[in-house]
Formats: structure tokens, C-alpha cells, sequence
């Protein structure tokens, strides 16, 4: 138990869900809020990286069809998508 809890305290400080600060363990019961939505097992992660695929295609799309000159640098919705597709390989890699 006690090394699974070293991972993951590691794995959420290292996608930066949280800082590193003091934590501690004492058995106090705590209601959880947790949404099936946003826990996310290894299928999970991969249907998420299939959703963040298709909406950076999506972006690519709309940015080649459009008539504006091409942007200096990524539109920041596409910029978010490739973040999280780098966070969730980042976290599937650390699952397996």
C-alpha cells in the first residue's frame, strides 16, 4: 500500500495536479467527489487520446480551410489539445 501511494503522490505532482508539499496518510475518512468522468483507467486514457486526435485534426481543419494568412504560432485551443495529448501518453506510459 505504501509503495502504491509513493506512485501516485509522484505520477499527479508530475502531471501537476498537485505540488510537491508534505503528505500524509491518517485514516481519516474523507467523502469522496470523484466523477467516473474524469477517473480515467488505461481505456480511459485511450479513449481520451482518440477524442484529443480527432479535435486537433478537427483545429488543423478549420485553420487549412480558412483565409486568413497562417498564424505565427498554434492557436491556443490547439496548443491545449497537444498538452493533454502529451499529459495523457505521459500518464499511459506510467500505467503500463
Amino acid at each position: 500500500m505504501r509503495q502504491l501511494f509513493k506512485r501516485m503522490v509522484h505520477a499527479a505532482v508530475k502531471v501537476g495536479l498537485m505540488d510537491m508539499a508534505v503528505q500524509a496518510a491518517d485514516g481519516t475518512k474523507v467523502a469522496g467527489n470523484a466523477s467516473k468522468e474524469r477517473t480515467y483507467d488505461k481505456e480511459g486514457l485511450k479513449r481520451l487520446l482518440e477524442r484529443t486526435e480527432k479535435t486537433i485534426r478537427e483545429l488543423e481543419k478549420e485553420n487549412e480551410e480558412g483565409n486568413d494568412p497562417a498564424p505565427v504560432h498554434l492557436p491556443e485551443k490547439l496548443a491545449k489539445a497537444e498538452q493533454l495529448r502529451v499529459e495523457v501518453k505521459a500518464a499511459m506510459m506510467e500505467l503500463e
